[in-house]
């Protein structure tokens, strides 16, 4: 099964919005790393370009890998955050409006949403090396071209293996 894994940030108006993709597969016992590449909303001029940008990459990675399976970082408002959030216009939830509706509606992928605390612990750097999906210098992630994997594309890779292996057996897409 060959998943995308998306791990959106639509903090557009700080200019620090960086959303990770990442294409993982799972055949048997095997994990490969497909593909990784993070879109970043400093090099786009408006939020609705930087929205498109993560759509558009989204739907091209898809048709490229024939994938049926989108695993998208839901967004939590959890109690530790909860008062850094005061009166943020919470763009990444938008984000994830904008991307569930038009992936799973308009391009009929089917969409699952699935919170970090679900893969930070389960996925470490370090079970992503023993599987074989990425290797590691220190702290530093690399592909097996040895590529850097930016922290927000080796989130998406969590997110991405942990659906091909769980999610997607087991629960029930948004559509």
């Amino acid at each position: 099964m060959i998943v995308l894994g998306v791990d959106p940030s639509g903090e557009f108006e700080k200019g620090k919005g960086t959303t990770g993709l990442a294409v993982v597969e799972v055949d048997g016992n095997k994990t490969a790393l497909h593909y990784h590449s993070v879109i970043a909303a400093s090099e786009c001029n408006t939020r609705l370009h930087y929205w498109r940008a993560i759509y558009t990459a989204i739907r091209d990675i898809a048709k490229r890998y024939d994938i049926k399976e989108i695993v998208i970082e839901d967004y939590v408002l959890y109690g530790s955050s909860a008062k850094a959030q005061i009166n943020s216009g919470m763009e990444t939830s938008k984000l994830i409006g904008m991307l569930m509706y038009n992936l799973s509606y308009i391009c009929e992928f089917k969409v699952h949403l699935n919170i970090a605390a679900n893969v930070m612990n389960r996925w470490t750097n370090k079970i992503l090396e023993h599987e074989g999906i990425i290797s590691l210098e220190g702290t530093r992630a690399y592909d097996s071209e040895h590529k850097h994997i930016n922290k927000h594309a080796l989130d998406a890779i969590r997110h991405a293996t942990h659906g091909a292996i769980f999610l997607v057996k087991k629960c029930n897409h948004i559509t």
